[in-house]
């Protein structure tokens, strides 16, 4: 049966009115038309069709638009036509415009079969297209776990890059299952491999909240301490993201505490910024070092505006804080406590850890002063009741009961008065005492 005839029986019309068409053009015109004949056969699968050309001395690898007819049938799944054309000679590493092997496609479109067929034909596996992608790399990123687990028992280069410098390793970190990014490791990639950007497969993870892929990492063995282009480490990435199971498994590996990234900045400061107060807690009994520090006020404030009273109580009897240190601007724990909302739980942390109550700024202010300036009634009762001294002037000669006045703070108003009458009372009295004990002795 020729070509016409099997276009014919089987209804492609669109090839047998090319077929007709063919022996009323010049002879370049019917070579070229065989070759369409051939792509458009291995397009739709039709395995009768593709033999009888390849019979008429159709070459297998010819091309259209740039792309062969075994790429085509690799594209469709295509099996009994693909071995066909792999029988009659086509190459299984010729590449399209994309630079893409029959092998890229079949492992893109999912279709194993075809892809077990080429690599038993021998196709190189390790070929890159465009982007710099192999066949395992592709496999790894589309999320054909099978494949990928089919391509490793035929032993791939399991460290070629991509034109982003990621590896089949870490791009599995994103998108393989946990059983086979741990095949994947058992093939022995490397793990230190950093792409453009300086991220390894363990720093992915960490970016990634990938706890089980950090934790197979490490048991591999990985470099933990590595930066990317910021500096930062998976450690530094695992506090910033709040992934307290990958902070632990990490710390657990021997990562640095104590490593800052290119603002200066430490795991501990990060997961003090972004609110992560068990990674906080742990970094802290882990033996991170307090006082490695970018940020002018210290940890100690940090924890004050997170309002941690038992992360103060942390930093200062376990870690040795200076609950009484000042910042630049001379501002105590506890000063910066009356500027903030922080909450009353961690002002008494403060003062249980020994901080002073009538230390004064650069400006003079006291923390009872603050807390009368912003109308924290609870704040400036609870100072008072500590023995804070409403008689402090700032550098403005102004005491705590002129800035509760001058902002109309009325409760906070009569706290003070409250105290000053009887600090009065109190001097009075000890005034009438000495007076009666003089008196007394004169007689």
């Amino acid at each position: 049966m020729t070509p016409l005839q099997l276009a014919s029986s089987n209804g492609h019309k669109h090839v047998a009115k090319i077929l007709e068409n063919r022996h009323c053009g010049p002879e370049k015109e019917e070579t070229s038309t065989s070759e369409a004949e051939l792509v458009y056969a291995a397009r739709i699968g039709d395995q009768r069709l593709v033999e009888a050309l390849l019979c008429q001395g159709v070459s297998a690898n010819c091309q259209q638009d740039r792309r062969t007819p075994l790429q085509l049938a690799a594209i469709g799944g295509h099996l009994a036509v693909g071995k066909a054309l792999l029988e009659n000679g086509a190459d299984p590493n010729m590449t399209d415009w994309h630079g893409r092997t029959p092998l890229h496609h079949a492992v893109l479109s999912g279709k194993e079969e075809v892809v077990k067929l080429l690599l038993d034909y021998g196709v190189d596996l390790n070929l890159k297209d465009r982007n710099g992608d192999t066949a395992l790399i592709c496999a790894v990123t589309v999320r054909r776990d099978p494949i990928v687990r089919l391509l490793l028992s035929y032993k791939p280069q399991l460290d070629s890059q991509d034109s982003y410098g990621n590896t089949a390793l870490i791009e599995a970190v994103a998108f393989c299952s946990d059983e086979t990014f741990g095949e994947l490791l058992q093939s022995g990639p490397d793990l230190n491999i950093q792409n453009r950007n300086g991220v390894t497969a363990l720093i992915r993870a960490a970016l990634d909240r990938q706890v089980e892929k950090a934790r197979l990492l490490l048991a591999s063995g990985p470099q933990v301490n590595i930066g990317d282009v910021t500096g930062a480490t998976a450690l530094i990435y695992a506090a910033q993201n709040g992934c307290y199971e990958i902070v632990e498994a990490l710390v657990q590996g021997g990562a640095h505490l104590d490593i800052q990234d290119n603002r200066d900045q430490t795991a501990l400061l990060w997961a003090m910024r972004r609110d992560h107060e068990p990674i906080t807690t742990l970094l802290i009994l882990s033996g991170v070092d307090i006082e490695i520090t970018a940020d002018k006020q210290g940890v100690l404030i940090l924890a004050v505006e997170e309002s941690w009273s038992h992360v103060i109580r942390q930093l200062v009897l376990m870690k040795g804080a200076d609950v009484n240190r000042q910042d630049s601007d001379g501002r105590t724990a506890l000063i910066y406590s009356s500027q903030h909302t922080t909450s009353i739980p961690c002002v008494r942390s403060l003062l249980e850890c020994g901080a002073k109550l009538n230390s004064q700024d650069n400006r003079g202010s006291t923390a009872l002063i603050y807390a009368a300036l912003w109308g924290q009634e609870e704040k400036v009762n609870l100072l008072l009741e500590s023995g804070a001294d409403w008689n402090v002037r700032d550098d403005e000669g102004q005491t705590a009961l002129f800035y509760a006045r001058h902002s109309k703070h009325d409760n906070i108003i009569q706290s003070l008065l409250r105290y000053q009458t009887a600090d009065e009372a109190s001097q009075s009295d000890n005034a009438t005492v000495c007076e009666d004990h003089v008196l007394s002795g004169s007689e």
